[in-house]
C-alpha cells in the first residue's frame, strides 16, 4: 500500500474514532454530573441529619440535667419535711399508750392517717422522680431472703391489725434462704404491693407465698404472689394500675387516698431486676399480684434447724386451731418437720370435743375473738402448754402461755416452743441483759420522741447532741447499740463513726445505727463505708428500732 493509501486510512479511522467519542462525552458528563449531584445531596442530607441528632442529645442532656435538679431540690425538700415528721409520728405512738378518751383517740387516729399518707406520698413522688432521671441503681449483695420479707411485714402489720386481716406469708422449702440482689429495692416491691392489698381488703386475708418457677445451675427465677380478700378489680379495669398517677376510679382515690404511683414504681424496680409483675382479679372476690426476679442463690442456710426435728417435740401431742386455711397450712409444714403428733381443728365444736378426748401437750390458737380466747380453750386444764398468735396482757402473763405476734414467723414460732418446753433452769441460763444504749441526736423534739420509744427496750439510754459528745461517751462507757444522727454540729455522724471504729479496734465493737431523712441508696453507702452496721430512716418507726435491737442485742 502506498503511503498516500496509508494516511489516508489513519486519517479516516482518526475521524471516525474522534466521531465516536466526541457524540459520547456529553452522555457522559451528564452522567457524572449527575452522579455528583446525587452524592451532594446526601451530603446535605446527612449533615441535616447529624444537625437534628446533635440537637435531640442537647435537649436530652438539658432534660436529664432538669431532672436531676427536681430530683436534688426533692432529695432535700424530703429531708426537710421528714424531720418535723419524725416529732409528729413519734409523738402519735407515744400518745397512744397514754390514758384518752374516745373522742381523743378519734383524734389522734386522724393525726396519724393523715401524717402516714403525707409520709407516703413524699415517698413516692421522689421515688417516681428518681426512676425518671435514671437515678436509681440497684446495688448487688448477699441477703436474707425470708428477713426481707418479715421486715416488709412488720412495717405494715398495724394497719393489718387494724382491720383484722390475717397477714403472713409462706416460702417453698426449695426457694434459696440466702441470694445475691438489692434487698433494700425488693423489700420496697413487697411493702408497695403488701400495702395496697391491705388498703383495698376490709376483712379477711393478705398473704404473701414464694416459689421457685425454674432453676439453671444458681440462677433463679423467683415467683411472688401476694394474695387478698378485698374489693378486686373489673378485667377492663387492670391495664390503668400501672400508669402514673392513675387509679381505677375516681371515687377509689376518694375513699382510700394514695398517689397511684406505687404499682408503677414497683413496675419499674421489678423489670430492673429481669422480671415482670401482671394481675389475676375479679370484681368483689379479691386480686392476686404475681411477679417475679431473676436472682443468683448464694452459699449457706441460716435456717438449717427448721427443716430439721426438734428433739423435745417427739411424741408430744399437738392441737392446732385455726379456722384459716393459709396460717393452717403454715403451721401443718412447720410442726410436720419439727416432729409431733399434729391434730388440726376448724371450729370451736370440734376443738370442744377433742379437748374433752385427752389432755395434750401443746395447743396452738391462730384465732382470738376481741383479744379473748375461744371459751373452750380459756381456762383450760386440757392444754400443758399454749401457743396464742395475738396478744393479750392478762392471759399471757401465765407461766404456761407464750403470745407471738402475727404474722406468724417460722424461726419465733421455733424459738417460743423451745421456751415453753425448756426446764426453770435452762430459762434461767437464757436470760438476756438489758442493752446498753447511746442516742446521738441534735433535734431536741426527736431527741424526746426517741428516748420516748426507747424506753420500751431499755432504760439504760445516755442522750447525746452531737458526734464530739458520742465520741466522748464511747472513750469512758461500752455500749451495745449506738443510734446515730447523720446531720449534727461540730461532729457529723460519719466522722463521729470513723473516730469510734478507729477506737475500738481492739475492743469490744458497738453496733452503730444511721438514723437520717435521707431515703437515697447513695447515703446509705456512704454510711456502710464509714462503719456503720445498718440504717434506719426517718420518721423512726418503733418496729424499726425494735427489730435493730433484736438483731444487734439479741434481747
Amino acid at each position: 500500500m502506498s503511503l498516500y493509501a496509508r494516511i489516508h486510512k489513519l486519517s479516516a479511522n482518526l475521524l471516525f474514532f474522534l466521531e465516536k467519542n466526541l457524540t459520547q462525552c456529553p452522555f457522559s458528563l451528564q452522567s457524572k454530573q449527575k452522579q455528583i449531584h446525587e452524592l451532594q445531596q446526601v451530603i446535605v442530607n446527612y449533615k441535616q441529619r447529624q444537625h437534628q441528632l446533635e440537637q435531640q442529645v442537647s435537649q436530652q442532656q438539658t432534660a436529664l440535667h432538669e431532672a436531676k435538679n427536681k430530683v436534688n431540690f426533692l432529695t432535700h425538700m424530703s429531708h426537710e419535711i421528714r424531720t418535723p415528721l419524725n416529732g409528729v409520728l413519734g409523738m402519735t405512738v407515744i400518745l397512744a399508750d397514754t390514758p384518752l378518751s374516745p373522742e381523743q383517740q378519734d383524734y389522734l387516729k386522724i393525726i396519724r392517717s393523715s401524717s402516714e399518707i403525707l409520709l407516703n406520698l413524699i415517698n413516692d413522688i421522689l421515688e417516681y422522680s428518681r426512676l425518671g432521671a435514671d437515678k436509681v441503681v440497684l446495688e448487688t449483695h448477699v441477703f436474707d431472703l425470708r428477713l426481707c420479707i418479715e421486715e416488709s411485714l412488720d412495717l405494715i402489720t398495724a394497719q393489718a391489725a387494724q382491720k383484722g386481716l390475717n397477714l403472713g406469708y409462706q416460702m417453698a422449702d426449695d426457694v434459696p434462704p440466702l441470694i445475691m440482689g438489692d434487698r433494700t429495692r425488693l423489700r420496697q416491691i413487697f411493702v408497695n404491693l403488701l400495702n395496697n392489698a391491705i388498703k383495698f381488703t376490709d376483712q379477711g386475708h393478705v398473704w404473701l407465698d414464694v416459689q421457685v418457677s425454674e432453676i439453671k445451675e444458681q440462677n433463679y427465677t423467683l415467683s411472688f404472689k401476694i394474695h387478698d380478700t378485698g374489693i378486686g378489680i373489673a378485667k377492663d379495669k387492670i391495664h390503668a394500675l400501672f400508669q402514673p398517677f392513675s387509679q381505677v376510679h375516681s371515687t377509689v382515690q376518694r375513699q382510700y387516698g394514695g398517689s397511684g404511683l406505687g404499682l408503677l414504681i414497683s413496675k419499674q424496680l421489678i423489670e430492673m431486676m429481669r422480671g415482670q409483675i401482671w394481675l389475676d382479679s375479679q370484681l368483689g372476690q379479691g386480686s392476686c399480684f404475681h411477679f417475679n426476679i431473676k436472682a443468683l442463690a448464694s452459699v449457706g442456710n441460716p435456717y438449717q434447724l427448721l427443716s430439721a426435728p426438734l428433739p423435745s417435740l417427739q411424741g408430744k401431742q399437738i392441737l392446732i386451731y385455726s379456722p384459716d386455711n393459709f396460717s393452717r397450712n403454715l403451721l401443718r409444714h412447720c410442726l410436720q418437720q419439727w416432729g409431733g403428733q399434729l391434730t388440726l381443728v376448724t371450729d370451736k365444736t370440734e376443738l370442744l370435743r377433742l379437748l374433752n378426748q385427752q389432755v395434750w401437750d401443746i395447743g396452738l390458737c391462730d384465732f382470738i375473738e376481741n383479744n379473748a380466747l375461744p371459751e373452750p380453750l380459756y381456762p383450760c386444764r386440757q392444754v400443758k402448754n399454749l401457743i396464742l398468735f395475738g396478744y393479750n396482757p392478762e392471759i399471757c402473763q401465765q407461766d404456761h402461755i407464750i403470745c407471738i405476734n402475727k404474722p406468724i414467723k417460722p424461726l419465733r414460732l421455733y424459738n417460743g416452743i423451745q421456751k415453753l418446753l425448756q426446764t426453770p433452769a435452762q430459762l434461767t441460763d437464757n436470760t438476756k441483759k438489758m442493752p446498753r444504749i447511746l442516742l446521738a441526736e441534735d433535734n431536741k423534739v426527736n431527741q424526746k420522741v426517741l428516748n420516748l420509744l426507747l424506753k420500751n427496750f431499755s432504760e439504760q439510754i445516755k442522750t447525746v447532741d452531737n458526734g464530739l459528745q458520742a465520741l466522748a461517751e464511747v472513750e469512758r462507757h461500752f455500749y451495745d447499740l449506738i443510734f446515730m444522727d447523720i446531720h449534727m454540729p461540730k461532729m457529723d455522724g460519719l466522722a463521729a463513726t470513723r473516730a469510734i471504729r478507729q477506737l475500738q479496734q481492739n475492743q469490744p465493737r458497738s453496733a452503730i445505727i444511721a438514723m437520717t431523712a435521707s431515703v437515697l441508696n447513695s447515703d446509705k453507702e456512704r454510711c456502710l463505708q464509714a462503719g456503720m452496721d445498718d440504717f434506719i430512716s426517718k420518721p423512726v418507726r418503733r418496729e424499726s428500732l425494735a427489730r435493730m435491737i433484736g438483731l444487734y442485742c439479741s434481747v
